[in-house]
C-alpha cells in the first residue's frame, strides 16, 4: 500500500486528483493500466501526473 511521503509541497486539489488515479488502480488492479489513462483520472497530462505521483508516493506510477 503506497502512502503520502511528501505532503507538503503538494496542494490539496493534487492529493485529491492524485488519490482519484490511485483509486482508479486499486479498483482495476487486474487490468493493465497505462500512464495516460492514470493520468485521465487525476486530470492531469500525463508527464506532470508522473512527476507529481512520484513526489508524493515516493515512486512512479509505472504499470507492472
Amino acid at each position: 500500500m503506497l502512502r503520502i511521503v511528501n505532503r507538503e509541497r503538494l496542494n490539496q486539489k493534487e492529493l485529491v486528483r492524485l488519490r482519484r488515479a490511485r483509486d482508479l488502480m486499486d479498483r482495476w488492479y487486474a487490468v493493465p493500466l497505462d500512464v495516460p489513462t492514470m493520468a485521465h483520472a487525476a486530470f492531469m497530462s500525463p508527464s506532470h501526473f508522473t512527476r507529481r505521483f512520484r513526489l508524493a508516493y515516493g515512486e512512479t506510477p509505472t504499470p507492472i
